[in-house]
């Protein structure tokens, strides 16, 4: 086994462990792995996560409407009629847009880039930050464009958001709904990061495709411009309803992030954000940063450190939430020496340090259970992506990959060395017990060290 931290762990999160790693990792049957329902306008865009994937798309009939293999690289638009189908595919595919409408493609035509006015404003004295729904490597690093359209339904309240950036306050928001109706205007606000939203009731037919316009103006006259895509969806389809779902819970968790500018002693300063919940904070801050990066792909979409933050607020609150999980007030050095386990021997658990040189030294969450949420910790910071970059806020550290290292380090001096608690890990290091919650904790933040690509030295014979 490639994690020492995992060669005693409890025998049920072995299990666990053994039976993800070969749902990852086998090859996959060639009937089709990957089936979805979809109601469309007009047709599909979709993107693969293989090199090629064959993809077959059935009417209601059971008739082959489209048939072919799609990328990894570029997105394919799928020009469809009207109507339910059904998605078969061999590998796991990403459906970036259900719906396009009939005059935003053409026969023949790739993926309509943005047009001109939904391009980036040149800099000014007040800005606007997007929140686009799909913000993945395809699509972070531009302006939302017309494949990046919210789910909303006919007749339920759609949120309408937007987070201001820079200018002076008070601002006054002006939202064009893109419906004909009149404009929702609301002064006087003076939170940028959640006072631009607004709400809007759409009576609209499915399938119809929105695009509001909202207008920042700010207390010196300063004026933004953004755009917000939406499509009206089929509440009976259960990935439209999942799809509202998880746009109104990422903003909710985006409404509820604190934020600062600062640093620990002796460290550099960068921007903080974290999420409080029930006395707790480092578990719903990690929480919040691994279901915007979104490794499992659950939902469409997934953000990645090195994405642009202007082009995407939801960019921006990872960055924080990364920038406040690495701080050495809030993940902090101890020492580490070898340890002798009862069934096993003697083992040094300092394997890691800068340079891939061990130092002596282990990170610990400054968590109130450094174990349990020190797993979601570790999770946090893996699967943010980009662990070879350089870490904004700590001078002690050349890049994440050197911190995961002695995080990694840190679990393993933790594990119980002797009795039933034998390599297994509870609330604390060294605490003298064991149980079934932190050991899988545990074990989930190593898998996602694993997966960053840390390559943990075997410690022996096991």
């Amino acid at each position: 086994m490639r994690h020492a931290a995992l060669r005693l762990a409890a025998p049920a999160a072995l299990l666990f462990l053994l039976a993800a790693a070969h749902a990852q990792k086998a090859p996959g049957p060639r009937a089709p792995v990957y089936t979805l329902p979809v109601y469309t306008h007009g047709g599909v865009v979709v993107i693969g996560y293989a090199k090629q994937t064959s993809v077959r798309i059935l009417d209601r009939t059971g008739k082959v409407a489209w048939s072919g293999m799609i990328g990894n690289r570029q997105p394919s638009t799928i020009q469809l009629p009207h109507g339910n189908y059904t998605l078969r595919a061999l590998d796991e595919i990403k459906i970036i847009s259900f719906n396009l409408a009939p005059n935003e493609i053409g026969p023949g035509r790739a993926v309509e880039g943005p047009k001109p006015s939904d391009r980036p404003l040149p800099p000014a004295v007040v800005g606007v930050v997007p929140v686009p729904w799909v913000a993945d490597a395809t699509y972070a690093n531009n302006p939302p464009s017309l494949q990046s359209r919210h789910v909303i339904f006919e007749g339920i309240v759609t949120r309408l958001k937007a987070v201001i950036k820079g200018g002076t306050s008070p601002y006054r928001v002006d939202w064009d709904p893109g419906d004909g109706s009149a404009v929702l205007t609301t002064t006087g606000v003076t939170d940028p990061w959640n006072g631009a939203a607004t709400t809007k009731v759409y009576a609209l037919p499915q399938g119809t495709p929105i695009t509001a316009t909202v207008t920042i103006t700010d207390n010196l006259g300063a004026t933004a411009v953004a755009r917000y895509h939406m499509i009206v969806g089929n509440p009976a389809v259960q990935a439209h309803r999942v799809a509202r779902a998880t746009d109104e819970a990422l903003w909710y968790l985006h409404t509820q992030m604190e934020r600062e500018t600062s640093g620990a002693s002796g460290q550099p300063v960068a921007d903080l954000g974290w999420v409080y919940s029930g006395g707790y904070w480092i578990s719903p801050t990690s929480m919040y940063a691994v279901c915007l990066a979104n490794t499992g792909r659950s939902i469409l979409g997934g953000k990645n450190l090195s994405n642009d933050p202007t082009k995407d607020a939801y960019v921006d609150d990872m960055i924080r939430c990364i920038n406040c999980l690495t701080d050495a007030r809030n993940l902090v050095a101890g020492s580490v020496s070898g340890k002798t386990y009862a069934t096993s021997g003697g083992f040094n658990p300092d394997t890691h340090g800068p340079g891939g040189i061990p130092n002596g030294k282990g990170l610990k969450s400054s968590a109130d259970y450094p174990i349990g949420e020190g797993g979601m910790h570790l999770q946090a910071i893996c699967q943010a992506g980009n662990t070879e970059a350089p870490i904004p806020n700590r001078s002690d550290y050349a890049s994440y990959y050197d911190l995961i290292g002695d995080f990694v380090d840190g679990f393993q001096y933790a594990q119980g060395t002797s009795g039933y608690p034998e390599g297994g890990w509870r609330y604390g290091y060294d605490y003298g017990d064991s149980d079934g919650s932190a050991v899988a904790w545990a074990c989930i933040g190593l898998e996602a060290a694993e997966l960053a690509h840390l390559n943990t030295p075997h410690p022996g014979p096991s």
